[in-house]
């Protein structure tokens, strides 16, 4: 009978083990779908703030010449009060449909990384242009920041999220300076 009760016993010990390992096993190959699943979702988020910033867009409505700033001459504004309200963000439905930073603030994308469904949804904030602390009142430094999620893969039930941010401000006098220094000379 001691017989018996020890074989039960080692045969419940080994399953435990063994249920144990596959445990693991599953957790650590979750882990590494998740790695990947943020690393596409980073080259996204990057990509995508990358692809903004190479438009070459104004900063802000207030000092658009073709705009808001038609018939001014830089530096268009002399305090951060005249652009654009923070409440007044946003209108952009696709990215190349933006016409200044602000624009994409709310905007939603669904997108593909290499087969993974992607929605990135955009935020942009005014912030302090030395700490990147986010400012309460207009300043001339705007923080884009693109959140880009995955239903496709979850962690403890919630979707997989990243975000990825960079901060544009409004050039200085000696920034437009440079600029013009470095255009070539205009030949009449």
């Amino acid at each position: 009978m001691a017989q018996i009760l020890y074989a039960v016993s080692a045969l419940a010990v080994v399953m435990i083990f063994s249920f144990g390992m596959q445990r693991a096993g599953l957790t650590a190959q979750q882990e590494m779908y998740i790695t990947e699943a943020r690393a596409r979702m980073l080259g996204v988020a990057r990509e995508t703030v990358e692809r903004i910033s190479r438009m070459d867009m104004p900063f802000d409505e207030a000092i658009d010449p073709d705009r808001g700033a038609s018939g001014k001459v830089y530096p268009y504004i002399s305090s951060p009060v005249e652009l654009t309200s923070d409440s007044s963000f946003g209108g952009a439905t696709l990215i190349s449909g933006g016409l200044d930073i602000d624009d994409f603030h709310g905007m939603s994308v669904a997108d593909s990384a290499d087969g993974l469904p992607v929605m990135l949804e955009f935020e942009v904030t005014y912030v302090d242009a030395l700490t990147g602390a986010e400012s309460a009142a207009a300043t001339f430094a705007k923080r884009l920041t693109v959140h880009v999620s995955t239903t496709a893969v979850r962690y403890k039930g919630e979707p997989v999220m990243i975000s990825y941010s960079r901060v544009f401000s409004y050039p200085t006098v000696i920034d437009f300076v440079r600029g013009i220094e470095s255009r070539p000379p205009v030949e009449i």
